[in-house]
């Protein structure tokens, strides 16, 4: 009877998890006509590249060549076997995201428990985990983040086990497992080796630093082999494009990177209020008596915080919380437990000392932090009482360190146990909620823009010769020849943008060397000096309603010449009974 509550509480996790996912599937099917979308055109993009893995032995959106449009290799490559055994349905993506964040609050959950939590509050710990992700919006945007996620979970908490004892023979296996799996996930994982690594250097374990290194090198540097091989370029389009890669001296790129980081952290960023929230925490922990029982804990929060500052210099943040969600989940997760060992600690005395200076830096980098966020008030309202509530906790520790340590003590527990964990509240309620409204519209926009267009395709162009800049659906659904306008799965649009040489001439010669039969594309993405050539003839317009994840809310189908924009016509007039009522069309020509 003792195990009852162990097993009531991943009971009730997985009912809560199972009712969410299910009203948020019911919603999005609301907005597609009972057609399941994903919230973005990508996931389409991993598929495609997948299928033609799997059937072709081609890694590119087409069977056709090779493109680097992926920069998850573990992901797709694992999208390929499935899809090679078990058929190709693009549900896939869906299943697996549920599955592993359905594995990672459970994950979370019994490493609560581990950490003394007791049954109740790790099943409110672990929800919100799930909640702040958002794990119930991630599966449906059908990408491969929250396998990124679980993989991050496991390798923290096997390194805050690992940095508590003495090195074992075995860790070196695992290390370089876990770093290889975690970085052929995601490039970006790489930032979190970053501390570990150097840990192991100050303490002079070389075999691990060294094992530690090797999973990146296999990971990204076995791919950058693969690719090169194959004909694509050694890092994929996708980052060298939306990446924050090296354009100019190095002395200049450096005054970019500071200025970036700073304004992705503390002006625009979700990221930022737990990115000081931990920085907090960690100078709430450098109290004696709680260095030794902590030493792990530290190395595993200034893990996830220097991993948060070095993506928000180098990658990118937002989009539907993908790109920070395991900085995120990391930072939360960590930072609960820094909480736990802090208000369990019990040293000689009931209370805990701590030094003036201790209190006086933790108070100037709260203020510091309210100063820069100060600007965000009128658009993230809890950002306010977040900067509050940690304030009075500053404050108030530091007035209490006078008063005896018994009062310290009870004060430090009674503020830091009440404060803190409403300030969490408010910004998971607040990235919960957010996430909650915006994925059925985001699922809308692509089946009603994307999967319109493929739908078209596959009809009238099975395997014409498309010139688009989404490239994701129509690529899986059909068997197109493609030209890649943003540059993803062609070199040479890529190459053309990264020189700043996209232009109304470039772009009319890679025209008339690939010979499109159509072209779909937004037209304010053309504009100016980068236009279309004028031997393009706009055809039509469809229009959707206000776009949530669609860049844009009209695409133009156009033709290349005058015989092909008849044609093109006549098969839009034709499929136009087809289209859902929501999408409008206007004729041009």
């Amino acid at each position: 009877m003792r195990k009852l509550p162990n097993l009531l509480g991943p009971a009730i996790l997985l009912g809560l998890m199972c009712a969410t996912y299910a009203i948020v599937l019911r919603l999005c099917l609301a907005q597609t006509d009972g057609h399941f979308a994903y919230g973005l055109d990508d996931p389409y993009i991993h598929l495609a590249i997948a299928k033609n893995l799997a059937f072709h032995g081609v890694w590119g959106v087409t069977p056709y060549a090779s493109t680097s449009a992926s920069s998850s290799p573990l992901w797709t490559c694992f999208l390929a076997i499935v899809i090679r055994i078990f058929g190709n349905y693009d549900i896939w993506p869906l299943i697996f995201g549920i599955a592993a964040s359905v594995a990672s609050t459970l994950v979370v959950y019994f490493r609560f428990l581990k950490s003394g939590f007791n049954t109740w509050f790790a099943v409110v710990g672990a929800a919100a985990v799930f909640a702040i992700g958002p794990f119930h919006l991630l599966p449906f945007i059908g990408m491969e983040h929250c396998l990124q996620i679980l993989l991050d979970l496991i390798f923290v908490f096997w390194l805050l086990d690992t940095m508590a004892r003495k090195h074992e023979a075995r860790d070196l296996l695992i290390a370089t497992t876990f770093t290889t799996l975690i970085c052929a996930c995601r490039y970006e994982d790489a930032f979190l080796v970053v501390v570990p690594v150097l840990t192991c250097l100050w303490q002079r374990d070389w075999r691990l630093a060294g094992a530690l290194t090797v999973g990146p090198v296999l990971a990204i540097g076995g791919f950058a082999l693969y690719s090169h091989f194959s004909g694509m370029p050694s890092i994929p389009n996708s980052i060298l494009i939306k990446g924050n890669t090296p354009k100019s001296s190095l002395g200049n790129y450096l005054h970019f990177l500071s200025l970036r980081t700073f304004y992705t952290l503390f002006a625009r960023s979700p990221v930022s209020d737990l990115f000081l929230l931990n920085v907090f925490a960690g100078l709430a922990l450098r109290t004696r008596g709680l260095r030794e029982s902590t030493s792990s804990l530290q190395v595993c929060i200034w893990t996830v915080v220097v991993a948060t500052m070095l993506h928000a210099g180098l990658a990118s943040i937002g989009i539907f919380y993908r790109y920070e969600a395991y900085l995120v989940v990391l930072l939360f997760t960590c930072l609960l437990m820094a909480l736990k060992a802090v208000l369990s600690y019990r040293g000689a005395t009931e209370g805990v000392h701590v030094s003036s200076r201790n209190w006086v830096i933790a108070i100037g980098a709260v203020c510091i932090g309210q100063v820069l966020l100060s600007r965000m008030f009128w658009f993230y309202q809890w950002n306010f009482s977040l900067i509050i509530c940690i304030n009075a906790v500053a404050v108030i520790a530091l007035f209490a360190k006078d008063r005896g340590p018994t009062t310290q003590g009870r004060l430090r527990r009674v503020l830091v146990g009440s404060y803190i964990p409403l300030a969490l509240f408010l910004i998971g309620q607040a990235r919960a909620s957010f996430a909650m409204e915006e994925i059925p519209a985001a699922s809308r926009d692509i089946y009603l823009q994307q999967v319109q267009m493929s739908r078209f395709l596959a009809r009238y162009y099975p395997s014409g010769r498309l010139a688009a800049n989404d490239i994701g659906a129509v690529t899986y659904f059909t068997h197109v020849h493609l030209l890649d306008l943003f540059g993803l799965a062609s070199n040479n649009i890529m190459r053309l943008k990264l020189t700043h040489n996209f232009s109304t001439a470039t772009l009319g010669r890679e025209f008339d060397a690939f010979k499109p039969d159509l072209v779909i594309a937004y037209p304010r993405w053309y504009q100016g000096a980068e236009s279309f050539p004028k031997s393009m003839i706009p055809v039509a317009t469809w229009t959707i309603p206000a776009v949530t994840t669609a860049a844009f809310s009209s695409v133009i189908f156009y033709a290349p010449s005058p015989s092909e924009a008849t044609k093109l016509r006549s098969e839009l007039v034709e499929f136009q009974p087809s289209l859902p009522s929501r999408v409008g069309v206007e004729f041009l020509n």
